[in-house]
């Protein structure tokens, strides 16, 4: 399962609901009529009557969830899809998903840290790696990203001089 998002607040009296996505690029390829909803794997199935996106705000309304009462039960809660229903990106785009939890190295080999994260930060991402308990910032760019194997879940990098040190909160 893939979280689509968290539902943040209620939109009218009718049950839609406000949905905060996880990751831009998942709204798109979304091919599930049916998401899961909860917390701590106790989940349940929804049909999704509608899923509109406009001017940043994401909404969605579920079969059975028919008033703001039924809807303020789910704020707070996970939005699930199973993996399948995710259509493939193009080559060299990934989802935030199979970004997190890859090891960083170097081209040498050398370990900098795990990938806890993904920043959206305008035409290109930017990985939160944690470094021994410290986050580095990592522009998920080509020219410093050169390897990217999301099923080995390990991300080769050449950073220029310095990055490493400066981006280091």
């Amino acid at each position: 399962m893939v979280t689509l998002g968290r539902i943040t607040a209620t939109q009218g009296k009718s049950g839609e609901l406000r949905l905060r996505l996880a990751d831009h690029r998942l709204l798109k390829p979304l091919t599930a009529f049916k998401v899961y909803i909860g917390k701590n794997n106790k989940l349940r199935e929804y049909k999704v009557e509608s899923l509109i996106s406009r001017q940043g705000l994401v909404l969605i309304k579920l079969e059975g969830v028919d008033n703001l009462s039924q809807a303020e039960e789910l704020k707070g809660l996970d939005v699930l899809v199973p993996e399948d229903c995710l259509k493939p990106l193009e080559e060299d785009i990934f989802y935030t998903y199979q970004l997190v939890g890859c090891v960083v190295l170097t081209r040498g080999r050398v370990r900098i840290g795990t990938v806890t994260d993904v920043l959206e930060a305008g035409t290109s991402d930017v990985l939160v790696v944690d470094r021994d308990g410290r986050e580095v910032l990592i522009p998920f760019h080509r020219s410093i990203c050169v390897e990217i194997d999301a099923g080995k879940k390990e991300i080769i990098i050449d950073p220029p001089d310095g990055l490493l040190d400066l981006n280091e909160i």
